[in-house]
């Protein structure tokens, strides 16, 4: 039986007193996605927190336990955090295959390496 894990430090404020501009969403709307970090990309697929925990929390947390987005992709979809059930891990699987097929997609449109020179 597996070990029962920690639960997820909650922030002190709820998602609902947080000001706006800490609100990933937000700022992507506001700032676009490139200015989010890795923490706050993670919480606006996520959607919501679970109980006690606000949704940059939980991504916070899954970030910390995986040592970062690779981490977590690598671990996909055995994953077994707090806040982070069978449903989440499903979609996040399926919006990194999505991406994984956007880039081998975009790879095979592109013109291959057809000489010495194209390589630095």
């Amino acid at each position: 039986m597996p070990s029962r894990l920690p639960p997820i430090r909650a922030s002190r404020r709820s998602p609902d007193t947080a000001e706006s501009a800490e609100r990933p969403r937000e700022r992507m709307a506001a700032r676009g996605t490139v200015a989010l970090t890795d923490a706050e990309v993670l919480a606006v697929a996520l959607g919501t927190g679970s109980r006690g925990a606000s949704a940059l929390d939980v991504a916070r947390e899954v970030l910390a336990r995986h040592g970062g987005l690779a981490g977590l992709v690598a671990a996909l979809p055995a994953v077994r955090t707090p806040g982070l059930g069978a449903a989440r891990r499903t979609q996040l699987a399926a919006g990194i295959e999505i991406a994984r097929r956007a880039a081998c997609a975009a790879l095979a449109r592109e013109a291959a390496l057809t000489s010495p020179d194209m390589v630095r």
